[in-house]
């Protein structure tokens, strides 16, 4: 009976050290799915704070602005690529994209741009890669 209960709980261990590899393999495709949008949200927060920064020098320089402009953009456009089917990632780049637009109308016309709801659209960004 002894090689019995050898022979299960060898069984046993081996299933568990099978089956170590799929979890923590699950586990690490969840974070790196995370870390696939979160650094691009990092990235687009920091093109964010730049614009922002821009907009707050007292300069009325629309061509600085707008590179930061694009560089959101070109950021949004890699985030999507990447996590297009997430909804709430999509609702977050939604939001930047027409905060992004609202800034450069203001520009345009010559008015100080509002930047709250720049702020708040990347603070959801933030929030939904960090669930992601």
């Amino acid at each position: 009976m002894a090689p019995r209960r050898r022979t299960a709980a060898l069984a046993a261990l081996l299933a568990g050290v099978l089956a170590l590899p799929l979890v923590s393999g699950c586990s690490s495709g969840g974070q790196d799915d995370g870390k696939d949008c979160g650094k691009p949200a990092r990235t687009i927060g920091t093109d964010a704070d730049q614009l922002i920064q821009a907009m707050g020098d007292g300069s009325k320089d629309p061509q600085s602005a707008q590179e930061f402009v694009d560089k959101i953009n070109r950021d949004l456009d890699q985030l999507t690529k990447q996590n297009g089917e997430d909804s709430s990632v999509k609702g977050a780049t939604t939001r930047i994209t027409e905060a992004v637009s609202d800034i450069q109308d203001s520009i345009g016309d010559g008015e100080r741009p509002e930047s709250a709801p720049l702020k708040s659209a990347v603070a959801a960004l933030t929030k939904a890669c960090a669930a992601g």
